[in-house]
């Protein structure tokens, strides 16, 4: 009724007309019993707006047990098991899309009936176990493992809980019906839209080519980046404003088909890049091809092969694509403090800059703004696409003509409600001669500036953790609410959220927390309350705190907790409003910990091939000329067809448990292995340190799984480690290709010295130019540019050496620079 969202007690409510409200505390309570029908009538015409400024659409979310994210069924036929009654193994050729994953199919009239009617064949319970579903807990499954039953595919773990399931199967599929809703909404993803763009040459489409040309005139144009417009997260370049205006008017119609990527190489289901000039159209539709030579193949059958690469191109989409994420630009420091720390909001209520406070903050796309006042931070809270300035923080003028340029707090307007910030009087000067001109220019400009220069927000964490990664000392989360007193967790009770440990009392409390963790864990990353009202981090005192609206607050020590209790509700809401800038400030990405049995030159597996254990059978020892890298470390193959194999699917051939022993896993240690003893449980490799272990195993593999799978993660966190990005480049000095410049290799043809006036830096190593043109392609697509293999020598690399180079012997293969 206030227009402002706030928590709830649960306890607290009232039922009138025959609708449930809800109260925060036993004041809002008594508010309401004094004037409830006033009250409700401006609640009644406030929430319509509240739910457009905070509310966000409505998404599906699905659950689906997928290989590497997009397989299903480990790449079984889902047809199959009901035409032959049996489990058959697709084939990747014959492919469909749905519900965000892919299913192989062994034949193509298999994958036709599934595209009529992919409700009738997809498994039960999202290709999970069904036992398991019953229980309420999500595993794996093999997939020889089935039944059908009411027309609908159930498949299990393995034989044990399919023979359980034959005990009592209609019973056991009503249990795993009523469960399923809870672990979808519980695990599930929202159904993303995925999208597959060629970006080898960066972010603007077709290498600049004007797309609508190529429908209205037939003929490949180059555009001018003048006229650009943004769509899809890439940049399109128009020859004329006519082009730009007709693209804005409809720009499905003349997108390139396959993302522009070569649709002859669509129809053979690869991706290869395009050359602009080489093209078709077809049935309205532009197709790009790699060169001449696919130009011809593709026109000898061009309805055939489109038919191939319509067919082929969902599946790449899903297996090569990911779900697009919006760009932001906004210019702060490396602290991420944005507009110099003046506060947004008073440019609009003082009309003037006036420097803000550490002690109001708030955080918007990834920014830390501060405020002169507490009122002028909630003012910015419940709208900050109002007050955040326009165009990022950087100056408009120059925004207006396609270049960014940092500004002076003190030069701004406000325009069309719109704060617009300036790089001096002269700039401001200029824009006040043809404000409103000079503002469309830079709107138009602006989301190509955004997509060139921004980033995608980064997710961040912030944990108080010992060095060994164990959050709240080692005492049990759950035990706050259930026992009302501060408990030591027990390490063989341990649980990992946002790569933190948790240790649990009981398995009950840690099947408690996995099942909501965000319920039980500490407020304010588990940092004493009262400092972050603060606007500091300070560590706790576990055994000091309380559970204040459903949430654990821990304080640093009596005294403090002492301060909080004075005023508790104005205290928390200060602590609440400055932890996003604390996390934004102090907190790290959360990237999946790796943990990986590798000798001291990252060699997995002792050596040993991973594909030879399903293919042969035994414990095959690789050669040092087929190797590959996975998570951190190099694994040998006995052949370039192993290798092969485990590239398209180092997930199924990687040994499980990081290759330790599973024995030893399921009791909490990590343990070196013997290559020789190895068992393939359910599909996966597992090893072990001795025959005698393997026989622990084997006594009860079921128990065993359960437990090693539940210490693993605890284990990986505590002593693995983010993989690192490794790059290895030929620099002398730091000078890559000696000084010769990246560019003219492919512009000019020729190894062309650079010079000192013209660098950029990329990958830690300095590249010269010739030019600035050279410098400006470089630096809008790196990638393209840069040397293969380092910049070392490619006939050395093919040999697994490393050799220096001669900058004048070259060769561009594949569109990518080889030096030799």
């Amino acid at each position: 009724s206030r227009s402002v969202l706030k928590p709830i007690t649960p306890t607290l409510f009232e039922v009138v007309d025959d609708k449930l409200y809800f109260l925060q505390n036993k004041e809002a309570m008594d508010h309401w019993k004094l004037d409830w029908r006033r009250i409700r009538y401006k609640a009644n015409a406030n929430w319509p707006g509240m739910v457009s400024r905070h509310g966000e659409p409505v998404q599906t979310k699905v659950l689906v047990n997928k290989m590497e994210g997009v397989l299903a069924i480990q790449g079984y036929d889902p047809v199959a098991y009901f035409t032959f009654k049996r489990a058959e193994e697709g084939d990747p050729s014959y492919t469909a899309t749905f519900e965000d994953a892919i299913y192989q199919f062994a034949t193509a009239a298999h994958r036709d009936q599934f595209l009529r009617y992919p409700q009738k064949y997809v498994p039960a319970f999202g290709g999970y176990c069904t036992y398991a579903a019953s229980l309420n807990v999500l595993k794996d499954i093999t997939p020889s493992c089935f039944d059908i039953l009411d027309g609908r595919l159930v498949l299990f773990h393995n034989e044990s809980a399919l023979e359980i399931w034959h005990e009592d199967a209609e019973r056991t599929f009503a249990k795993s019906k009523a469960n399923w809703a809870g672990l979808v909404v519980q695990h599930g993803t929202h159904a993303g839209s995925r999208v597959l763009v060629n970006q080898e040459d960066g972010p603007v489409a077709i290498q600049g080519y004007d797309p609508v040309a190529y429908i209205e005139q037939k003929e490949a144009v180059q555009g001018n980046a003048q006229f650009s417009s943004v769509f899809g997260g890439m940049i399109y370049r128009f020859a004329s404003p006519a082009n730009q205006a007709t693209f804005q008017e409809s720009p499905a119609k003349y997108m390139p088909s396959y993302g522009g990527y070569c649709g002859y190489g669509v129809s053979l289901n690869v991706l290869k890049d395009i050359t602009p000039t080489c093209f078709d159209v077809v049935d309205g539709r532009l197709v790009l091809v790699h060169n001449q030579k696919a130009l011809e193949l593709w026109k000898h059958s061009p309805s055939r092969t489109l038919h191939r690469a319509d067919a082929n191109w969902p599946g790449l989409v899903m297996r090569k694509g990911t779900v697009p994420e919006e760009k932001v630009l906004v210019n702060k420091n490396e602290y991420n403090l944005a507009l110099q720390g003046y506060d947004p909001v008073a440019y609009f209520t003082q009309k003037a800059a006036v420097r803000g406070l550490p002690d109001f903050t708030a955080v918007q796309d990834d920014a830390i703004y501060r405020f002169a006042s507490a009122e002028n931070q909630h003012m910015f809270l419940e709208c900050p696409k109002m007050y955040a300035p326009a165009f990022g923080g950087y100056c408009g003028y120059a925004a207006s003509m396609g270049v960014l340029q940092q500004v002076s707090p003190q030069c701004f307007d406000v325009f069309d409600g719109r704060l617009v910030l300036q790089h001096n009087d002269t700039a401001q000067v200029m824009w006040r001669s043809d404000a409103r001109g000079a503002m469309m220019r830079a709107q138009a400009n602006w989301p190509s500036l955004e997509v060139l220069n921004g980033s995608v927000p980064v997710h961040k964490v912030l944990v108080n953790k010992s060095d060994t990664n164990l959050a709240l000392q080692g005492y049990d989360p759950v035990a706050y609410f259930t026992q009302s007193m501060a408990v030591e967790g027990h390490p063989s009770f341990t649980a990992v959220y946002e790569n933190a440990i948790y240790r649990f009392n009981c398995a009950e409390h840690r099947d408690r927390f996995t099942q909501n963790p965000s319920k039980y864990v500490p407020a304010f990353g588990g940092y004493c309350g009262y400092s972050a009202a603060r606007n500091v981090l300070k560590p706790v005192t576990a055994s000091v705190g309380s559970i204040i609206g459903g949430r654990l607050i821990l304080m640093h020590d009596e005294k403090t907790y002492d301060i909080w209790k004075q005023d508790i509700k104005g205290v928390l809401a200060k602590a609440d409003a400055n932890w996003p800038a604390l996390l934004s400030r102090h907190g790290a990405p959360l990237e999946p910990y790796v943990l990986v049995n590798k000798n001291e030159s990252g060699i997995a597996l002792q050596g040993y091939d991973p594909v030879a254990y399903y293919t042969l059978k035994r414990a095959t020892p690789g050669d040092p000329q087929y190797t590959t890298a996975f998570e951190d470390a190099i694994y040998q193959f006995v052949s370039a067809e192993h290798r092969d194999t485990f590239i398209k699917n180092p997930h199924r051939y990687a040994p499980m448990f990081g290759g330790y022993c599973g024995t030893a896993l399921s009791m909490n240690m990590l343990v070196e292995i013997t290559p020789s003893c190895f068992e393939i449980v359910d599909g996966h490799l597992v090893l072990f340190h001795t025959k005698e272990s393997m026989e622990a195993w084997n006594n009860d593999p079921d128990d065993a799984w359960v437990k090693a799978e539940a210490n693993w993660p605890a284990l990986a966190v505590r002593h693995g480690g983010t993989p690192g990005t490794k790059i290895l480049v030929n620099a002398d000095a730091g000078l890559a290709i000696r000084g010769y410049d990246p560019v003219a290799y492919f512009r000019q043809g020729e190894a062309t010295k650079g010079c000192a006036h013209f660098v950029s830096v990329q990958g830690g190593v300095i590249y010269q130019f010739a030019c600035a043109e050279n410098l400006a392609a470089f630096v809008q697509c790196p990638k393209k540019y840069t040397p293969a293999f380092g910049g070392h020598c490619g006939y050395a690399a093919s040999s697994n050496e490393l050799k220096d180079i001669d900058p004048t012997c070259f060769d561009i293969v594949a569109g990518g620079l080889v030096l030799l």
